[in-house]
């Protein structure tokens, strides 16, 4: 019984890593893997992605295999006799079927709770030029008017086998009248398509929407507004991300997921 529930705590734990890694660092840019990637552009002048998952990874790992150890050096201490050995098989098995349940589960709870909340969530309409309106922390999308300061973009490019694959850029979103010595407080990723109307942008003709990520901005990018180009960043950084509101609502990507999840479902079953 007790190696069932460690097989499972494991697995569960395993799958809370992979969550960590994907989900809540927006990739590898925030949290301990941020941390690893700003460490390598310090040293070296760039970051290897999968040197960064193994290192993030066998630290978040680290206090787990502290805990087996200690309870697998206890174990042997209390047990007298030696047990005959049984089939490991059906507990894999077992414990294998309850952490695919509990994960199906929570990615059904995720998924619907992320749906309700972009289906319930308002709109917040920023002008960046009057700094009496602050975003409350449930804020999650805006609609705003300022500049974006493309002459501080700051860009990673990720490369495989010495060849460009794809870039992340990053610019500051600030009021029309920001200079260099105030404080930033919105970070935008810039995307495909902006060069082109990148002075209509942030207009009360055209406000940037966006979504809040919750990951935040990229250590390493903070690190080089601070450090390389002497800028302010504020107490609380929001990261945004282009979108387009629909009817006045967020776009939902998560409905589209799960109805593309479905169809493949209903597809595999007739066969």
């Amino acid at each position: 019984m007790r190696n069932i529930i460690g097989k499972i705590a494991f697995g569960l734990y395993s799958a809370g890593v992979v969550f960590y890694l994907l989900y809540d660092n927006h990739g590898l840019d925030t949290g301990i893997p941020g941390y690893l990637v700003k460490i390598q552009f310090q040293l070296f002048g760039t970051a290897n992605e999968r040197w960064t998952i193994y290192l993030a990874t066998a630290i978040l790992f680290a206090p787990l295999a502290i805990l087996v150890g200690f309870l697998g050096k206890r174990k042997r201490k209390l047990q007298k006799t030696e047990a005959k050995p049984t089939s490991e098989v059906p507990e894999t098995l077992v414990a294998a079927g309850v952490v695919v349940a509990v994960i199906a589960l929570a990615a059904n709870f995720f998924f619907t709770h992320e749906i309700a909340a972009i289906n319930s969530a308002k709109i917040y309409e920023t002008d960046l030029g009057d700094a009496s309106k602050t975003l409350p922390e449930d804020a999650r999308y805006v609609s705003v008017l300022g500049r974006i300061q493309d002459h501080y973009s700051y860009t990673i490019e990720s490369t495989r086998f010495d060849r460009a694959e794809s870039f992340s850029t990053y610019a500051p979103i600030t009021a029309r009248t920001w200079t260099p010595d105030q404080p930033i407080t919105y970070v935008t990723e810039i995307r495909y398509g902006y060069d082109a109307r990148k002075n209509k942008l942030g207009t009360p003709a055209e406000p940037y929407q966006a979504e809040i990520l919750p990951s935040g901005v990229p250590t390493a990018v903070a690190q080089a507004y601070e450090h390389d180009a002497h800028l302010k960043l504020a107490n609380t950084v929001y990261l945004l991300s282009e979108t387009a509101f629909i009817d006045g609502k967020p776009r939902d990507d998560y409905v589209y997921i799960l109805e593309h999840v479905d169809f493949i479902w209903k597809h595999n079953r007739s066969f």
